[in-house]
């Protein structure tokens, strides 16, 4: 098989998949985690991505249901990822 002038060998396109399949576990590890920390501690995510802006704010009740609400998507996107259902 030729590209560009370049001969390619289907060993390259298996040692690129495993690669990507690498990352994709990787990412679904991080967004697991993160999932579940934002659905156990949503005060702390918020501290993270919103609290940090502003002195002595604390975090609205709709606020920390939108962060448990996020946590459960990430969750669930990262096992869906991990099924290679996505």
């Amino acid at each position: 098989m030729e590209i560009y002038g370049h001969k390619l060998n289907f060993h390259v396109f298996i040692v690129m998949e495993q690669r990507e399949k690498r990352h994709e576990g990787i990412i679904c590890i991080c967004g697991n985690n993160l999932g579940v920390v934002s659905i156990l501690l949503p005060e702390a995510m918020w501290q993270l991505y919103e609290g940090w802006e502003f002195k002595d704010a604390e975090p609205s009740d709709l606020a920390l249901v939108m962060h448990r609400i996020g946590g459960g998507l990430l969750i669930v996107m990262a096992v869906l990822i991990l099924l290679n259902v996505i």
